[in-house]
């Protein structure tokens, strides 16, 4: 009877730290909460008489990321469409339109990481999905990241082609009036789940 007793005992309590290993790998990167209120996404054109610069002032994140587990680390972002904008009337009426962005049928855009890699001091690549105007391409995203205790800063670019997603169309599809390649910029801070 001892040894039965013994051995459902034994059979317990390693089936327990199976679990809390099972539980503590599967853990991963930690979460970061994105700070709205100090974080930019932004936007900068060639249009015929120089440069515009734009704005996205709605958009979110949800954050898992740490140098020493970049396997686990994710980053997906949301962004409304509709809270574009440049400071330029017409082209902020312009922008909702259907010859854009088509806001009434896609209100969100979405970029979901696939993978993250380190390449040198604080740089980092990352690869992932942008959806804009319901077309999804495959997009690396070069950025650098600073994180000191709780806090954590990402900056990066990257250069798109408009016209990949159908942004921009009729008379605006040839690049002419507004340039085809459009650089996005990004700064974002992040505040460390407890």
């Amino acid at each position: 009877m001892k040894t039965e007793t013994m051995r459902n005992l034994l059979i317990v309590l390693t089936g327990f730290f199976i679990t809390v290993l099972t539980v503590s790998m599967a853990a991963g990167a930690p979460q970061w909460t994105l700070d709205k209120t100090s974080s930019k996404l932004g936007f900068v054109v060639s249009v015929m008489n120089g440069e515009r610069v734009g704005h996205f002032s709605d958009f979110d994140a949800e954050i898992a990321i740490s140098p020493d587990d970049l396997d686990t680390s994710s980053v997906r972002l949301e962004i409304d469409i509709s809270s574009a904008k440049t400071g330029h009337g017409d082209i902020d009426k312009a922008m909702p339109s259907g010859a854009w962005f088509a806001v009434s049928d896609f209100p969100k855009a979405s970029f979901a990481s696939t993978a993250i890699r380190h390449v040198g001091g604080n740089s980092y690549e990352m690869d992932g999905k942008l959806k804009l105007r319901g077309i999804e391409k495959e997009l690396t995203v070069p950025f650098t990241l600073d994180i000191e205790g709780d806090n954590a800063h990402a900056k990066g670019a990257v250069e798109l082609n408009r016209s990949l997603f159908g942004v921009g169309q009729g008379e605006f599809s040839s690049g002419k009036a507004v340039g085809l390649e459009v650089n996005v910029v990004f700064e974002l801070d992040a505040a460390k789940k407890n």
